[in-house]
């Protein structure tokens, strides 16, 4: 990735997939990654050994991304009790979408958001289950929350769900995008695919079903999804590297990505390839 984007600037970034062993670990190759192969962002899964963000563990980790206000891709992982939740399914069937929520879920109970306002997370599959549940956990702030959690109110929930990126990786469907857009809007989308982990097929109706959306008349968080802009399309073979192909008309391709926010745009718009 190092390579490809020397010979294709502005077209291709490359995010850093840091150890989870310890935080001392992770904020060595976090600055190895960012300070000297001058990369683009950070690759962090939904917990790491068990041990989600809110937790003391990952503390130093986000004041760090905090600090450098990079774009951080939020990948799920298999939570610590997958061996009798999954049912011996693939976890990718739900317990991937469950466990992206619990993370985020937590980061906002216990304040993580309040202490690291300029995280700048993206969450892969939209959120998973998050933006489904997004009024409930709100809500849930005026009803009684953990002991120890933050004094947080459905404002904030609010503010911060608005605030994250949600990209499309096997969530392109009308199941998955009008709750994402319900709590954020369409600039806050990003285009994901999941290849190679999906197969190509699986990833042609992800982008079917992507284009054939309609969200709706005007263009706010019920808005059309009409106007696509694609992050890492030139990856994978057939009709994934063909992606603008694919959309035809019905989207206009930037590898700039989507992303309009002011602080975090020049770092988003270089993230064209996870």
């Amino acid at each position: 990735m190092i390579t490809a984007r020397a010979l294709h600037p502005g077209r291709f970034g490359a995010f850093a997939a840091v150890p989870l062993d310890d935080p001392d670990t992770m904020l060595a190759e976090i600055a190895y990654a960012l300070d000297e192969l001058g990369l683009d962002g950070v690759l962090l899964n939904s917990n790491s050994l068990g041990h989600y963000f809110g937790q003391p563990f990952y503390e130093p980790v986000l004041a760090d991304l905090d600090r450098r206000k990079i774009p951080v891709f939020l990948h799920p992982t298999d939570c610590p009790y997958v061996d009798v939740l999954g049912f011996g399914r693939p976890s990718s069937v739900c317990e991937y979408p469950f466990d992206t929520a619990r993370n985020i879920v937590n980061a906002i109970y216990t304040g993580a958001f309040q202490r690291y306002p300029d995280l700048a997370l993206i969450l892969a599959h939209c959120g998973g289950v998050l933006p489904a549940l997004g009024w409930r956990i709100a809500e849930h702030t005026t009803m009684g929350i953990g002991p120890g959690d933050a004094s947080i109110d459905p404002r904030h929930v609010a503010d911060v769900l608005r605030g994250l990126y949600y990209e499309t990786a096997l969530a392109g469907a009308a199941h998955s995008l009008p709750p994402t857009l319900q709590v954020t809007d369409a600039d806050h989308v990003l285009f994901g695919t999941d290849w190679p982990a999906a197969p190509e097929a699986t990833v042609d109706r992800n982008i079917d079903n992507l284009v054939a959306f309609e969200g709706g008349e005007g263009e706010g968080a019920a808005g059309q999804l009409v106007r696509v802009d694609l992050v890492g399309a030139g990856a994978g073979a057939g009709a994934v590297g063909e992606v603008g192909d694919a959309l035809g008309e019905a989207a206009e391709v930037e590898l700039a990505g989507v992303v309009h926010d002011r602080d975090h745009q020049a770092a988003l718009g270089r993230a064209g390839a996870w």
